[in-house]
C-alpha cells in the first residue's frame, strides 16, 4: 500500500495488525525521515519503537508541533466561542440610508426594537414593541427619538416635559423631551439626544419610561449594546 494513505488509515492498520505500513514508517523515520516521524507522531502509537537518534529527535520535535497546533486551534475555538456568547448580549439594530430630496443630501439612522412589548386598552389594543432610533439628518441634526406603534405619549412643554432613562443598573436620569412637529403622538424626541447617545455607546441595557394617555407610565426596555456609531 502507498505511503499517501490518510494518517487515520495508517494509525488503523498498525492497530489492527497489518502493521506493514506502520512499520516502514518507524523505519523511514529510524533513518531519519521527517516526513515518517509526523505520520508516527499524528498516529500517537507505538513511537517507542523509534530508536535512533535522529529519529528520536525528529519525532520529538513532531511532537511539539502537534502539540502546539492543537493548543492553538482550542484557543481560536474559546475566543470564537467567546466573541460568539458576546454578541449574544447585542441588540438587533438596523442601519439606514435615505435620502433627503430638500437638501441633496444622505442621512443616517440606527434603529433597535424593544425587548418587552406594551399592550394598551381600546382603541390601542394588541402587543407592540418600542423602537429606539438614533439619527443623523441633513436638515435637522443629530436625534434620539423613542416611538411606539400606536397610542399616544404625552410630552410638552407644560405637561410632561421629560421622560425617564436608566442605563444599566444605574440611577434614572430625566431626559428632557419635544413632541414632534407635525404632533404625532406615536413618537418624541430628546433634546439631549448626544447626552443619550454618549451613555448608551457604554451601555449594555437602557430603560426608557414614558407617559402614555389614559395607560399611565411603562417601561420599555432597549438591549443597546452593539450600537456602531460610525455607521450614523
Amino acid at each position: 500500500m502507498s505511503r499517501k494513505l490518510g494518517l487515520s488509515i495508517l494509525a488503523l492498520l498498525a492497530l489492527t495488525g497489518c502493521g506493514s505500513n506502520y512499520d516502514l514508517e518507524v523505519k523511514q523515520c529510524n533513518e531519519g525521515s521527517r516526513k515518517a516521524c509526523e505520520v508516527i507522531a499524528s498516529t500517537k502509537i507505538a513511537t517507542e519503537r523509534v530508536t535512533t537518534a535522529s529519529g528520536k529527535k525528529l519525532l520529538q520535535e513532531e511532537i511539539i508541533a502537534i502539540k502546539a497546533k492543537e493548543e492553538k486551534l482550542a484557543k481560536e475555538k474559546a475566543k470564537a466561542a467567546r466573541i460568539a456568547a458576546e454578541k449574544a448580549t447585542w441588540g438587533d439594530w438596523i442601519y439606514s440610508i435615505e435620502d433627503d430630496e430638500a437638501s441633496g443630501k444622505k442621512g443616517k439612522s440606527a434603529t433597535l426594537s424593544s425587548e418587552n412589548t406594551l399592550d394598551f386598552s381600546f382603541p390601542y389594543g394588541g402587543e407592540q414593541h418600542g423602537s429606539l432610533m438614533i439619527r443623523q439628518h441633513p436638515r435637522y441634526g443629530f436625534d434620539a427619538i423613542v416611538s411606539i406603534e400606536k397610542g399616544q405619549i404625552l410630552c410638552s412643554t407644560y405637561s410632561n416635559p421629560y421622560i425617564l432613562v436608566r442605563f444599566d443598573g444605574g440611577g434614572v436620569q430625566r431626559f428632557e423631551c419635544q413632541e414632534a412637529a407635525d404632533r404625532d403622538s406615536t413618537y418624541v424626541f430628546m433634546t439631549n439626544a448626544e447626552g443619550f447617545e454618549s451613555q448608551m455607546r457604554r451601555a449594555k441595557m437602557v430603560y426608557i419610561t414614558l407617559t402614555f394617555y389614559q395607560e399611565g407610565s411603562q417601561t420599555l426596555k432597549f438591549k443597546v449594546k452593539g450600537f456602531d456609531p460610525s455607521k450614523v
